[in-house]
């Protein structure tokens, strides 16, 4: 897992799973294995930087024992935007570097760097992921913060 985190618990424990799996459940993740001391989840992953940043997250596992919570995932969800910003600007790249040499004039060599302009597009692709991954990375320690405070 990419992400793990520990904390000290000592409330109810039935209480902070079921506050988890609800958080979970509401944005359409799916149990793949549940039992008294945690539950595993896998999500649908995400598409836009806009969305909640739990969807992020692909893979999921809270447990409590021995008086500590447990969360673990994987941000599948970000290498997915990750891949689609790459197919997407890198589409759009050689659609205009096309168009770009379809309509350029021979005579004018300026219009050759034109595509050149597109290519610092290319930079936002890790810049996007770090943010998606540290706003999931914020929002799953909220999650413990908030388990951790149920009685």
């Amino acid at each position: 897992m990419e992400y793990n985190n520990t904390a000290p618990f000592s409330g109810n424990p039935e209480k902070a799973l079921e506050l988890s799996l609800n958080v979970f459940l509401i944005q359409s993740f799916a149990i793949i294995e549940k039992s008294e001391s945690g539950h595993e989840l896998e999500g649908a992953g995400i598409w836009n930087s806009p969305q909640n940043p739990l969807m992020a997250v692909s893979r999921v596992k809270v447990s409590i024992e021995d008086k500590r919570i447990a969360l673990s995932a994987e941000f599948g969800g970000v290498r997915q935007l990750q891949r689609f910003l790459i197919y997407w600007i890198g589409g759009l790249t050689l659609l205009f570097i096309g168009l770009v040499f379809l309509v350029r004039d021979v005579a004018n060599p300026l219009v050759l760097s034109s595509p050149a302009l597109v290519l610092p597009f290319l930079l936002l692709i890790p810049l996007v992921s770090r943010m998606a991954r540290k706003r999931a990375e914020k929002a799953l320690d909220t999650l413990l913060n908030n388990m951790n405070a149920v009685s």
